[in-house]
């Protein structure tokens, strides 16, 4: 249990900075107007925190 959180947690992460490099490119090339990659990163912080209170519910039963 404890390994595939960690997984989850790593994949999350890596996800974020992906999605933070893709921001960050797309603000170069085409200024300020990116706002998909700006949806991307909140979507990936909602469903990593959504995933960690999964977790941390399925442990408190």
């Amino acid at each position: 249990m404890e390994k595939a959180c960690l997984l989850d947690a790593s994949n999350s992460f890596f996800t974020l900075c992906f999605g933070l490099f893709q921001t960050f490119i797309g603000i170069i090339y085409f200024g300020w107007s990116t706002l998909v990659g700006d949806l991307e990163l909140v979507i990936t912080v909602l469903l990593r925190y959504g995933k960690r209170s999964q977790t941390v519910a399925s442990q408190l039963e």
